[in-house]
C-alpha cells in the first residue's frame, strides 16, 4: 500500500549509479531546468559519495547548490528512507538497470512521480560477457542484493527477482517477460528518441503509449535532418574518426579482441598514410588507444572527418552532420541494430584489415556526396527525431510538466 506524505512541488531527484555520470545527462537536463526555475530544489542521488572536485564542477553551472545525497546500502528500503527525507515530487532515472529499477519501485512506495529519460545502449546489446561477474564480484554481489530487495516489495519474492537478473542482464532476456511486474517497476514518464523507440519501449519494457514522449536525441543537437546542408570539411579531408565505445570497460568484450582490432586499424592508418582521430567515450580506457602506432589524436568532442569506424554506439549517428562514409566493424556475438546499419557504407568483421585498409583509402580519395548524406538522414529519421529545439530543453519541459510546476 502507498504510503501518505506530502512531496514538495519545488523538488527534484536526479539518480545515477556513478557520481561521475552526473557531469553528463543529469546535469545537462537539471541545467536547462534550472534556467526556467532558478530557484528549484535539485538533489543528486547517487550509489557513491560525490568528492569535493565533482561538487565543484556541478555547483558552477547553477544559482542554488544541488543537494548532493549517497546511497551506499543496495536495498529498496534505502532508497525510501532518503525519499521520505528529501521529499521529491519527481524522480529521474537514465536506465533500466537493477538500481534505478530498485529507486523506482522505492518512489512508487510513496506516491511520488518518476521519469526515465533514455540513453545508451539497449538489450540485446547490453548483454554481458560471463567473465564479468565474477571479475568485479562486488558490483554483483550490490546488483544480486537489489534483485533480492526489488523481488521482496514487488512481491515475487527474493528468488524469483534474482533469478529474473540473471536471465535480463547476463542473458540478454526481455525485461518485459522476466517477472518483473510491469506497473510496479517502470516509470510514470518515459522520454525517448524518436518514433521507433515509442514502439520498442512499450514492447520491451511495457510502457503505455500515453506515458511515452519523444523529445529527441543528444547525439543530433544543432543538425536538421531534414535540412541538405553540410557543414564543411575543411582540413579534415584528411581524416579517419574512430568511435569509441566502451565494450570491454563494462565487460561486453574480451579486451584481446579489441586490442587485435585496435592495432590491425592503426596499421591501417600507417598504410593509407592519414590521420587517426579517436572520439573517447567520458568512460573509455585510455590505455587502449595511447600507445598505438599511428598518427593519432585523443578527443571528448566529436570531431569532423572523412569517414567514421565504428561498432553501434548511437554517437556515431552525428557523422551524419559532415559525411555518408561510415565504415561499421563487427564482433562475434555483437548484433549491429538495425538503426546504426542504416549508415552504413561497408561492415567487415573485426580481423579483416586488408578490406579495412581499401576502405579507408577510398574514402579519402572521394569526396563526400550531398545526395547520399540528405539520403541517409531521412533513413534514421524515424529512430533519432531532431528539431531547432534543444533536446534537454524539451527533457527539462515535460520533466516540469509532470511534477507540476
Amino acid at each position: 500500500m502507498s504510503e501518505k506524505f506530502i512531496n514538495n512541488t519545488d523538488s527534484l531527484l536526479f539518480y545515477e549509479t556513478r557520481s561521475s555520470s552526473f557531469k553528463r545527462f543529469p546535469l545537462w537536463i537539471s541545467s536547462s531546468i534550472a534556467e526556467v526555475r532558478p530557484n528549484i530544489k535539485l538533489n543528486f542521488l547517487s550509489n557513491e559519495i560525490f568528492d569535493h572536485n565533482q561538487r565543484d564542477i556541478l555547483n558552477k553551472s547553477f544559482v542554488t547548490e544541488p543537494n548532493y545525497c549517497s546511497v551506499l546500502t543496495p536495498t529498496v528500503g534505502k532508497f525510501i528512507k532518503v525519499l521520505k527525507e528529501l521529499r521529491p515530487s519527481t524522480v529521474i532515472v537514465f536506465a533500466h538497470r537493477i538500481p534505478d529499477i530498485a529507486l523506482i519501485v522505492a518512489a512508487r512506495s510513496l506516491s511520488i512521480k518518476t521519469v526515465y529519460y533514455q540513453h545508451g545502449l539497449y538489450i540485446p546489446f547490453m548483454r554481458r560477457e560471463a567473465s564479468l561477474f565474477f571479475r568485479n564480484l562486488i558490483k554483483t554481489f550490490r546488483y544480486a542484493a537489489y534483485a533480492m530487495s526489488i523481488g521482496r516489495h514487488i512481491g515475487i519474492g527474493r528468488v524469483n527477482g534474482i533469478s529474473a537478473y540473471l536471465k535480463i542482464f547476463l542473458r540478454g532476456g526481455s525485461f518485459r517477460q522476466q517477472g518483473f511486474p510491469v506497473d510496479l517497476t517502470i516509470a510514470d514518464c518515459c522520454l525517448v528518441y524518436g518514433e521507433h523507440w515509442v514502439e520498442y519501449h512499450q514492447f520491451e519494457y511495457g510502457y503505455n503509449l500515453d506515458s511515452i514522449k519523444i523529445v529527441g536525441t543528444p547525439d543530433l543537437n544543432g543538425i536538421n535532418l531534414d535540412s541538405r546542408d553540410l557543414i564543411p570539411l575543411a582540413n579534415k579531408r584528411d581524416s579517419i574518426c574512430y568511435v569509441a565505445q566502451t565494450l570491454v570497460e563494462d565487460g561486453r568484450l574480451q579486451s584481446e579482441k579489441m586490442k587485435i582490432f585496435l592495432e590491425g586499424m592503426a596499421k591501417s592508418i600507417r598504410e593509407c598514410e592519414t590521420q587517426l582521430i579517436v572520439k573517447l567515450h567520458p568512460r573509455s580506457d585510455i590505455s587502449l588507444y595511447e600507445n598505438l602506432n599511428c598518427n593519432i589524436k585523443l578527443t571528448h568532442e566529436f570531431p569532423a572527418a572523412q569517414c567514421y569506424v565504428g561498432h553501434y554506439s548511437t554517437i556515431l549517428i552525428r557523422g551524419i552532420a559532415f559525411s555518408e562514409k561510415f565504415l561499421l566493424v563487427n564482433y562475434p556475438s555483437h548484433c549491429i541494430p538495425e538503426y546504426i546499419k542504416l549508415l552504413a557504407s561497408v561492415e567487415l568483421n573485426y580481423t579483416d584489415f586488408d578490406k579495412l585498409s581499401r576502405c579507408i583509402s577510398d574514402s579519402l580519395l572521394s569526396s563526400v556526396d550531398p545526395g547520399v548524406i540528405f539520403d541517409k538522414r531521412q533513413k534514421i529519421k524515424k529512430y533519432f527525431h531532431s528539431n531547432k529545439e534543444n533536446p534537454f530543453d524539451r527533457a527539462a519541459q515535460a520533466i516540469l510538466h509532470l511534477s507540476g510546476t
